[in-house]
């Protein structure tokens, strides 16, 4: 009975903890979610390809085109053309973490 006893309390620790980690996600895409949306600045969140899978209000004022609008083009949508080939090897070099942030730029300068 004991060693029963010992794995309900183990098993109840571990479901506290789960719940516990689970509401802190929660509260924190919260306050990512508001800071995106009321950012003073273009705000976007793009897949491997470019193509834009939210956009903030910010960006769509920038922009000039609607949330759904902007949601179904990619960044070489809203690209020079002289640039467009630069947006997938960026992509690719932020998803590996290659790419420096202009504030660790300025910082390190």
């Amino acid at each position: 009975m004991l060693g029963y006893s010992a794995e309900i309390t183990s098993v109840k620790k571990a479901a506290e903890a789960i719940a516990l980690v689970s509401e802190e996600l929660r509260a924190s895409e919260a306050k990512f979610r508001q800071a995106f949306a009321s950012a003073n600045t273009g705000m976007c969140i793009v897949d491997l390809q470019g193509k834009f899978l939210e956009v903030n209000g910010k960006m769509i004022e920038i922009f000039g085109y609607g949330k759904r609008e902007l949601e179904g083009m990619t960044v070489n949508d809203l690209t020079v053309p002289e640039d467009a080939g630069v947006s997938p090897e960026f992509i690719e070099q932020a998803v590996k973490g290659e790419v420096e942030s202009h504030l660790r730029k300025a910082l390190s300068a």
